[in-house]
């Protein structure tokens, strides 16, 4: 992919998601300390489930928006086809975004 409209193009897309990604991250973490007992914060148990949290459900969110919610309710073929293509296309985006920070961290070329 040495064609500049394509790398300016995945690129953005990667910025994209990494804004996507740290404002759904934002939005759970303040749900978390406000669902949360306060002192509960440090438990080892509560900070997993967060990190987890944190990591995975940005990722998976929209595969499970699409058809039957976070507790997975759908039951048809293409809702399942429809789950698993949105799933496949948010990961590549993830993917993008975890590129492009790891390609901004390096600095510019040549340095």
């Amino acid at each position: 992919m040495n064609h500049p409209r394509i790398r300016l193009a995945l690129k953005w897309s990667g910025w994209c998601y990494v804004g996507y990604h740290v404002l759904l991250g934002v939005v759970f973490l303040v749900g978390f300390f406000l669902d949360t007992r306060p002192g509960s914060w440090l438990e080892l148990s509560a900070l997993s489930e967060l990190f987890l949290v944190l990591l995975l459900y940005p990722v998976l969110l929209p595969a499970f928006a699409g058809c039957g919610g976070l507790h997975d309710r759908c039951e048809s073929v293409l809702g399942h086809s429809a789950q698993t293509t949105v799933f496949v296309l948010t990961a590549v985006w993830a993917a993008t975004g975890i590129h492009t920070l790891i390609r901004s961290s390096r600095g510019p070329k040549g340095k």
